[in-house]
């Protein structure tokens, strides 16, 4: 978990949706820092079973988050040990 990403959430983060929201704090939940970066990988389904939403919102919602600024593609060899049929992609938290 990371306080500073979930802080960020919680008390920065605006003018997105509720779904938006619950996929944001679970990247959060999840990141570790790297490099000064917070960095998460879940895979959508691991979201969407998580926080109770189709894979199809979990990416929706990870497709907006990402155009909002508030996500971006992070460094993508920090999945490098998973399957790569399986490898699911490494968001960079945007925070401050």
């Amino acid at each position: 978990m990371s306080i500073p990403a979930v802080r960020w959430v919680t008390k920065d983060v605006r003018g997105i949706t509720t779904t938006e929201r619950a996929v944001l704090y679970m990247l959060a939940d999840m990141a570790s820092e790297r490099d000064g970066l917070q960095q998460a990988w879940p895979s959508a389904a691991t979201i969407s079973e998580s926080i109770g939403i189709s894979h199809r919102t979990a990416y929706r919602a990870l497709n907006s988050l990402e155009e909002k600024g508030f996500l971006a593609r992070g460094d993508q060899s920090l999945a490098g040990k998973i399957r790569s049929d399986r490898r699911p992609i490494v968001w960079c938290l945007k925070t401050p």
